[in-house]
């Protein structure tokens, strides 16, 4: 369910230059390479060196809707084919050159990209067939696929955003143009009635599973059931709407309502933000979708100064695939409103990528910071990470005073900076990488 980039993969040549004659020798050897990521390749088999060609090329590519080109150079080559392919099909390039000291490839694909580069057309470049490569090439497909994803993708959002926090109010206008996503709203009101509709005997067997794998249940049957109604009514509406995530005004009178659900959704592959946050939400896909795994929606609540590490939290509702461990994992009522049903349990240490993203056309700006997540006790009742991060806290601070980076933070597991600062490039949102700024 995760997303798989469709890439066009085309080899040029130029017939004077030397090594013209292993263009093809080159091209299968470098479309095996690339055989082994995780995408979907639409492979012009016969290496190319008339500008003609390259643009029926490129029209087959764009009808097929690939996400990129590679553009692989046997040899140095005009930059003719270049410019006629991407003159019908408009998707990013990734220029490749391999090294040979005579045919003039690695020069070749420098000047392919500086002629884009003059264009302000979209592109990258990369040197060998070597591991390094692909696992760069592969970020910048994933990068690219998940721009032209986003704009298919469609979130919800259950009555409001928060009152008294004004960085998450959604310019739907703004979503739209900058990352091509809709928004789906309907009324609190209407929510609640839809969940009194529910039967929770059609979710039976959801219900006694949980009773089953989790030990530590602090709640009523009754209110687990209310739960499971809050979730089965989020799942008519993902459904109905065809939506890949939803937020909800749920602070404070709602509070601890949809906790489990949101836990369950992420579970399934959907996203669910706290606090009417559709920027959150929007993030939070993005995210999943690049480490391919549920991601926590957190506020940053205390940072511990004796290892520059800080913890943060919402009130329980990430996937239990999070947990450090799962014989610990308890649900209980939500803080403060001391109802509701959410998921608590402290967070499995590994790698992390945090990002933070806020504002509207003209003002969006993320943060993103890659750390550490270490075995914490549960020091907040909800799913708290604690991230050692490799600058002090006070850089911390400093850096989200200066970029006014607001109090939602999206942790995810895995080091996906790379493909969050290409993505910030392509849509053009200004990105600030915190462990290049200290």
């Amino acid at each position: 369910m995760y997303i798989k980039p469709k890439i066009g993969f085309l080899t040029v040549f130029h017939p004077f230059e030397e090594g013209a004659d292993k263009a093809q020798e080159l091209h299968n050897s470098c479309l095996k390479s690339l055989n082994k990521l995780d995408i979907d390749i639409i492979n012009h088999k016969n290496p190319v060196s008339e500008a003609s060609e390259s643009a029926v090329v490129g029209e087959h590519f764009r009808k097929k809707n690939v996400d990129a080109v590679v553009i692989l150079l046997a040899t140095w080559s005009s930059d003719n084919l270049l410019l006629d392919l991407t003159a019908v099909c408009e998707v990013p390039i990734i220029n490749w050159g391999l090294e040979d000291i005579n045919s003039g490839s690695m020069c070749g694909a420098q000047q392919f990209n500086a002629v884009l580069k003059e264009l302000e057309y979209p592109c990258t470049f990369v040197y060998k067939n070597n591991n390094l490569s692909l696992i760069n090439m592969y970020k910048y497909f994933i990068s690219v696929a998940m721009v032209n994803a986003l704009k298919m993708t469609k979130f919800g959002l259950i009555g409001s955003r928060t009152q008294g926090m004004s960085e998450v109010i959604c310019d739907e206008f703004s979503v739209r143009d900058v990352f091509g996503s809709r928004i789906v709203s309907i009324g609190l009101d209407i929510f609640k009635r839809s969940v009194e509709s529910q039967n929770t005997n059609d979710y039976r067997s959801v219900l006694e599973e949980i009773k089953t794998n989790i030990r530590n249940i602090n709640v009523t049957d009754e209110e687990l059931e209310h739960a499971i109604k809050n979730y089965a009514a989020l799942k008519e509406f993902i459904e109905e709407q065809e939506l890949d995530g939803v937020t909800i005004e749920c602070y404070p009178n709602y509070m601890g309502e949809v906790c489990l659900g949101f836990s369950l959704l992420a579970d399934e592959g959907y996203v669910g933000a706290c606090e009417g946050d559709i920027n959150s939400a929007i993030l939070m896909w993005i995210m999943q979708n690049l480490s391919k795994s549920p991601v926590n929606h957190i506020d940053p609540l205390y940072l511990y100064d004796e290892d520059d590490s800080i913890v943060g939290s919402h009130c329980g509702c990430t996937s239990v695939f999070l947990a450090d461990d799962l014989d610990a994992v308890e649900i209980s009522h939500v803080r403060l409103a001391d109802k509701g049903v959410c998921m608590m349990y402290s967070c499995k240490p590994g790698a992390v990528t945090m990002a933070n993203l806020i504002g509207r056309k003209g003002t969006y700006r993320m943060a993103v910071i890659t750390g550490n997540a270490i075995r914490t006790e549960r020091a907040f009742p909800g799913t708290p990470v604690r991230v050692q991060l490799p600058f002090s806290n006070q850089a911390f601070l400093d850096l989200v005073e200066i970029g006014g980076f607001g109090h939602h933070w999206v942790v995810a597991y895995g080091d996906i900076s790379t493909e969050l600062l290409k993505l910030g490039d392509l849509l053009e949102i200004s990105t600030l990488y915190f462990n290049n700024q200290v």
